[in-house]
């Protein structure tokens, strides 16, 4: 989630909380026409209720309808939004979003689609089942073989990894992670031991805005929609020759080198509209995101 979606989480979950269901994560996406706040709401992982038809139980359309008045009431009062937005509320339907390792834990075993910022060895876009969780790792099976995702929640969580293993490459996903975003590159760049790691930032549009601040905090390149894919590739193949041609002085302990992944979700949502189907996970991280089928 972004510093934004994070916040008003944090926020409205108690008032879901105590309407009986658990708010599994929201998605805030600004436009200059209006920003659109999306919540996800599920039946709490230890509810084992089951209906009258013998099934589990699942949100109803009146949940969310209940969900939808009590949050724009507490949204009026509180104002974390400047502006008009448009809020939804709905189930996590047939691909559902995951937030949290708790999430990943919570469906080991199903199948993911997995949807990489980067290409990982050649592919952007991977299927596998979810193998099991340790620690910050999620590790899915892919082909047979194991493929271990990062998930990093927080730019503490970036540092230490980066501090670590001394990477070639330094991906930050601009639009998702903002604030987070910022305040990680200003801190690396101002340790001598990190400041030499090249830091770009994938930006979905062109913002000059939000490209100044980016140079500001310290990244070396920013990326947008603007530059067409040779020009990208062109530009980061630059600054990985930069960063190889640099010595690096490392701690006995220190891993070199590796790579730290950004992503990208890919999920499908339904508008207040609450879907009884088997559950197909999608998760949100600082490096990868996967959407389960």
């Amino acid at each position: 989630m972004t510093d934004k979606a994070t916040e008003i989480s944090k926020l409205l979950a108690p008032t879901v909380a105590s309407l009986g269901v658990e708010l599994m994560g929201a998605e805030y996406l600004p436009s200059p026409g209006g920003a659109v706040l999306r919540l996800y709401i599920d039946v709490p992982a230890d509810d084992v209720t089951i209906d009258a038809d013998g099934e589990p139980r699942s949100v109803t359309i009146e949940e969310c309808e209940a969900v939808s008045r009590e949050v724009s009431a507490q949204l009026d009062v509180e104002d974390p939004i400047s502006g008009n937005y448009t809020l939804e509320v709905s189930s996590p339907g047939i691909d559902r979003p995951l937030f949290t390792l708790p999430h990943y834990q919570r469906f080991v075993g199903e199948t993911a689609k997995v949807t990489l910022r980067l290409p990982q060895d050649g592919r952007r876009r991977l299927q596998g089942r979810i193998e099991r969780v340790e620690g910050d790792t999620v590790v899915f099976l892919l082909d047979g073989k194991e493929f271990p995702v990062h998930v990093l929640d927080s730019a503490e969580a970036v540092e230490a990894i980066v501090m670590r293993g001394h990477p070639c490459l330094l991906f930050v996903d601009g639009p998702r992670l903002r604030e987070a975003g910022l305040d990680l590159i200003t801190r690396l760049k101002t340790d001598p031991y990190s400041a030499i790691i090249p830091v770009t930032v994938l930006e979905g549009g062109h913002d000059s805005e939000a490209m100044q601040g980016w140079f500001t905090a310290g990244a070396d390149e920013v990326l947008s929609s603007l530059f067409p894919p040779a020009e990208q590739r062109a530009r980061l193949a630059q600054l990985k020759r930069g960063r190889d041609s640099t010595a690096v002085t490392a701690a006995p302990n220190a891993k070199l080198p590796s790579t730290v992944r950004s992503g990208k979700l890919r999920t499908r949502k339904e508008r207040n509209t609450p879907r009884a189907t088997s559950p197909k996970p999608t998760m949100a991280g600082m490096t990868a995101g996967p959407t389960a089928t």
